[in-house]
């Protein structure tokens, strides 16, 4: 893979994830779920898994565009990884955040490249690329 193609290639990782984290940070809206049979079915726009004292540790829901998205909580509240599919709906990713809130590792399969993993410093520069 040439130079053009890794820049580009992070780039769309980057993009990919950035969406993934303001859709999971920004978009998520709880909403009460209409009754349901309990034994079929839960529906709600929006779960979350809570410790003990209420702090916020699994977030599980759909951005705007209907793609799933599955976010991780630390301690401290600060989401640290990010699972989800690309808008297309043929792609997905993972997303490991540092305490600074940048993404540090990507991975994801995607339609043309297949699977990808890069690595990136706190400046958001990639470190790391492989196809």
């Amino acid at each position: 893979m040439k130079t053009a193609q890794h820049i580009l290639l992070a780039t769309f990782l980057l993009v990919s994830a950035g969406i993934g984290a303001i859709v999971g940070s920004n978009l998520f809206t709880a909403e009460r779920a209409a009754a349901q049979d309990e034994t079929t079915s839960l529906t709600a726009t929006l779960y979350q898994v809570v410790d003990k004292d209420g702090n916020i540790k699994i977030q599980i829901g759909t951005g705007d565009d209907g793609q799933p998205l599955l976010a991780l909580f630390d301690d401290s509240g600060q989401r640290r990884e990010v699972m989800s599919i690309t808008s297309s709906g043929e792609e997905p990713i993972m997303v490991l955040i540092d305490n600074n809130s940048s993404p540090r590792m990507v991975f994801g399969v995607l339609k043309k490249e297949g699977a990808q993993m890069g690595m990136y410093n706190e400046d958001k520069e990639t470190t790391w690329l492989k196809p």
